[in-house]
């Protein structure tokens, strides 16, 4: 019962401090977004002042929302949340519906991660979820996490029934995690903290593990990454660029388990 009353606790808590603070601050500003917003909605009760080349089209409420990812090879999208990670068949874009749900407390993920994998039985979709504070799922609840720095892989191959397949501890921040190449997705990186991230070898989405974590050298270009601490976006020609509170820097990754 141990785990079960400590999920509980968890889940009460999370929701408490949720409540309390409501929506999260962007990293880096504590006010600016929020103050444009407020004032482009004229204000508490308000209706939202549009472009008018843009259309509202549907709602659809019930989970305290973190961040999404699409598929490449599907119309599916996959949602982060407090409460739960849900599947969504987006179809008909217009009006998408819930397909799977996996209940799972989480706070914080600002930037869910989708990764793909082709295989002899068919293309394996699964999402990469980074445990920043608190994590726990009643599927799961012997490993609840409080404290953060790990890597959770969860598979939604059948999105009616998404699953908790694999978890990797890490040695820097998992604020946000990310594919290398979310169509072959065998190594992603942590958004790290200080000047140095995480690469975790993922081919083996079973027992992914993180390969590497050494800080650099300050002032030595490009093994010191002066930008740690929020996220990474990949393009078609491998180059990582590394977003956080200084600014952004590029890194090559045509060999994603080493630092260049």
């Amino acid at each position: 019962m141990r785990p079960v009353v400590a999920l509980a606790s968890l889940a009460l808590a999370l929701g408490a401090a949720i409540g309390a603070a409501g929506p999260a601050l962007a990293h880096g500003d504590h006010t600016g977004p929020h103050r444009a917003q407020s004032a482009l909605a004229g204000g508490s009760g308000s209706a939202l002042v549009s472009s008018p080349n843009v259309s509202h089209l549907e709602a659809d409420p019930g989970q305290v929302g973190i961040s999404g990812c699409f598929m490449r090879s599907a119309p599916i999208l996959v949602t982060s949340g407090a409460d739960s990670v849900r599947v969504w068949d987006v179809s008909d874009a217009a009006h998408s519906s819930v397909v799977g749900e996996l209940a799972n407390v989480l706070f914080e993920h600002e930037a869910m991660n989708c990764g793909e994998r082709r295989t002899s039985h068919g293309i394996r979709r699964f999402t990469l979820i980074g445990v920043d504070s608190v994590q726990a799922s009643p599927g799961d609840v012997q490993h609840s996490n409080v404290g953060g720095g790990e890597l959770i892989v969860v598979d939604v191959t059948d999105p009616t029934t998404p699953r908790i397949l694999s978890r990797a501890p890490g040695t820097t921040s998992t604020h946000t995690v990310a594919c290398v190449r979310a169509t072959r997705c065998t190594y992603a990186y942590s958004a790290g903290e200080g000047n140095h991230f995480s690469i975790f070898d993922l081919r083996n989405l079973r027992k992914p593990r993180e390969v590497d974590a050494k800080p650099g050298t300050p002032g030595v270009q490009p093994h010191w990454s002066p930008t740690a601490g929020h996220k990474w976006n990949f393009d078609a020609a491998g180059i990582g660029t590394h977003t956080g509170w200084k600014g952004a820097s590029m890194w090559r990754t045509t060999r994603p388990a080493h630092r260049s």
